[in-house]
């Protein structure tokens, strides 16, 4: 199909009324070709040529513009005589002609073909297929990222993963929403043994091991659902699977769960209990990483476990965190505590590995996971502390109770400093502020001696001849 800016160029047109016989007869042109109009059908003609006649299509599209402005005029070659039967030629121009009047070109009609043969072509993808090709697809995705979209996959939708995903319906995204939104408790975990023959009266028995067991509940429904839509608008806007889905069927609106903000901390109140029990745990990887987390508040899988012996800058006392959650690299100045901590470890391990806080059981060969010592230590404490609560902790002594400007804090913990203040918004001139490495270093004391202020209530023994907290003016 071409469109045309004017009409074509007036040259010798008849117009007879045409049939099989009427074509045959045509005597063939000398020279120039001309044009033969359907008397009866307008718009409907044949062109003929030194040695060919061939049927088209001339008219205008209803309602439809060309780029200057103009009325959209089509001219559809439909086939050569001999090749194409009159009785065939014809009836396709009245199909051209239909849609014409309705606004609709050949070309619309032949993209329209396309998108159906491509959906017909991939209307077996399966969510898993869809969510490998995604993984591949998108470059930006942490491993850590990756991990846990297949858990989500592999845990919550099972049975959905050879499961055509056209076939999924906004009807089935509800209601297995609302499935993994009713929390299931996990199974009773078997009695724990102590492994150490070391035996504390101070200390009671640990409790059952916990065990990393999936279970449903709010956040994980309106996670798994989260995943699945990211899923299914890479389908929609990816031209291989274009026509496989009309709409998204993750469309939840008010049936998302409505999930409160987590609030567990170490309080002024519980942190000489705590902090003690850290000390005298028999595990010093565990208890040294911990100490890190409340001291720095860093992420504990992908900044503090994997931190190396290279990532230390003795000289200018600085922690370089490489590959962070938002993919940048956060400066964190040490205060004395904290160099004396990895120093003191550093004369212990790193001869021994090229990480910080090794562990000879795991693959990655460091730490990865420090509950089950957390669970001993807070059976001690009297508290309920994951690690990320520990960053929760160092934010929170850093605002509440320290007054450390806002975005000072922001730099120390590595989060994007696009909003300015602490109602979320977007501030610009945020943007543009830089927390020198000077602010950062006076904050970053000020954090450690309040925490260690606040450790020293019942922290030291009477009995102790050596207390932890001997040189650091507190």
């Amino acid at each position: 199909m071409t469109a045309t800016d004017d009409a074509p160029k007036k040259k010798a047109e008849q117009k007879i009324n045409l049939n099989k016989t009427a074509v045959e007869n045509l005597p063939f042109s000398k020279e120039k070709s001309f044009n033969v109009m359907d008397a009866k059908l307008t718009g409907f003609g044949v062109r003929v040529s030194t040695a060919s006649k061939t049927y088209f299509v001339y008219t205008r599209v209803k309602g439809r513009q060309n780029c200057a402005g103009r009325y959209l005029e089509i001219r559809e070659s439909i086939g050569r005589h001999g090749i194409i039967r009159y009785e065939d030629a014809k009836s396709k121009a009245k199909e051209i002609l239909e849609d014409a009047a309705i606004g609709i070109t050949p070309d619309d009609r032949r993209l329209e073909k396309e998108t159906l043969a491509k959906a017909e072509e991939t209307r077996g993808v399966t969510l898993d297929e869809i969510f490998r090709e995604y993984l591949s697809w998108n470059k930006q995705l942490k491993e850590s990222t990756r991990e846990n979209y297949r858990i989500h996959i592999d845990a919550y939708l099972a049975d959905w993963k050879d499961r055509p995903i056209r076939e999924i319906t906004a009807d089935d995204v509800l209601q297995r929403h609302a499935f993994l939104s009713k929390k299931i408790e996990p199974p009773p975990a078997p009695p724990y043994r102590r492994k150490s023959r070391k035996k504390s009266e101070d200390m009671p028995e640990p409790g059952p091991k916990k065990k990393k067991t999936r279970t449903n509940g709010p956040g994980v429904a309106n996670a798994t659902m989260k995943i699945l839509r990211a899923l299914m608008n890479f389908a929609l806007t990816n031209d291989k699977y274009a026509g496989i889905l009309s709409k998204n069927p993750v469309k939840l609106g008010k049936a998302w769960n409505k999930l409160r903000a987590r609030e567990n901390l170490v309080t002024p109140d519980k942190l000489p209990a705590w902090f003690w029990a850290v000390q005298e745990s028999e595990h010093p990887t565990a208890k040294d990483v911990l100490l890190l987390l409340l001291f720095t508040g860093a992420r504990s899988k992908s900044e503090a476990f994997r931190l190396k012996w290279c990532d230390i800058d003795w000289k200018s006392r600085i922690i370089y965190f490489y590959d962070t959650k938002n993919s940048t690299t956060l400066r964190l100045p040490m205060s004395t505590y904290l160099f004396d901590l990895l120093k003191n470890r550093e004369e212990a391990e790193a001869s021994k590995s090229t990480y910080v806080f090794p562990s000879d059981k795991a693959k990655e060969g460091h730490l990865t996971d420090v509950r089950d010592e957390l669970d001993k230590i807070n059976l001690k404490a009297g508290t309920t502390i994951s690690p990320h609560d520990l960053r929760r902790t160092f934010l929170t002594y850093a605002d509440d109770n320290l007054g450390i400007p806002f975005l000072t804090i922001k730099a120390l913990v590595n989060h994007e400093s696009n909003a300015g203040g602490t109602s979320g918004g977007t501030d610009v001139t945020a943007g543009y502020i830089k927390v020198q490495m000077h602010q950062r270093r006076d904050a970053m004391q000020k954090i450690t001696d309040y925490i260690l202020a606040n450790a020293k209530a019942d922290s030291c023994h009477e009995t102790d001849s050596r207390c932890m907290f001997d040189g650091y003016g507190i």
